[in-house]
């Protein structure tokens, strides 16, 4: 989880305790019931999504914290009705255009239209893995597995010439990193043999 992501989640969590917990004081049965019914669609989404790769301790644990969150927003938008009328929608369409998941779409849509560049290292031409593992050591699992998707391309059209190897060393630098941070989740995604452009982010436990 990045700081956006971290920071975006703080920011609504906040705002939607604030507004649930007003509403709550006023409305308490019809704010009640509406936490329970969105904390048990979470727990029930993520039960169905996870019970068959997830252990039973990782599971209880993401069905309660995705649990608590969907109680929370769900009666942050009934509050939100309630306390403010037509005030929710305004609410509700600066949350989905500032949620990570929509910004995550257009950095990678605008990403794709520039470029990919390795990053600069010394001595270029007998740059090796650990070379670059110095650089990388401060970049987030997001953008990690970014670079190593995105590089495959970048493979491909530089391993005719001399800057093939120097696009291998940084893809293996992009595993060594990953490897360090997530030994078991990368055991398991290489032991799946995934193809050169899969993405390992699905492997690691939710942040």
């Amino acid at each position: 989880m990045n700081a956006y992501t971290r920071t975006w989640w703080r920011v609504w969590i906040v705002f939607a305790c604030v507004v649930a917990g007003l509403a709550f004081a006023a409305w308490t049965i019809q704010i009640g019931v509406f936490f329970v019914l969105g904390a048990a669609a979470g727990v029930i989404v993520v039960v169905r999504r996870n019970h068959a790769r997830l252990p039973r301790g990782d599971l209880i644990r993401r069905a309660a914290r995705v649990g608590a969150r969907t109680g929370i927003f769900t009666s942050a938008v009934i509050a939100c009705g309630r306390l403010g009328g037509t005030l929710v929608w305004p609410v509700i369409l600066v949350a989905v255009l500032t949620c990570p998941a929509l910004t995550g779409i257009v950095t990678k849509y605008t990403d794709k239209l520039r470029p990919m560049r390795l990053p600069a290292v010394p001595d270029a031409d007998r740059a090796d893995a650990a070379g670059f593992g110095k650089i990388l050591a401060g970049v987030d699992d997001d953008e990690l597995c970014r670079a190593w998707f995105e590089s495959y391309a970048l493979l491909q059209r530089q391993a005719a010439t001399n800057n093939g190897q120097y696009v291998v060393s940084y893809r293996q630098a992009c595993l060594d990193e990953l490897e360090r941070r997530h030994p078991a989740e990368m055991h398991k995604w290489l032991e799946s043999e995934p193809p050169p452009t899969a993405n390992p982010r699905n492997f690691f436990k939710a942040d």
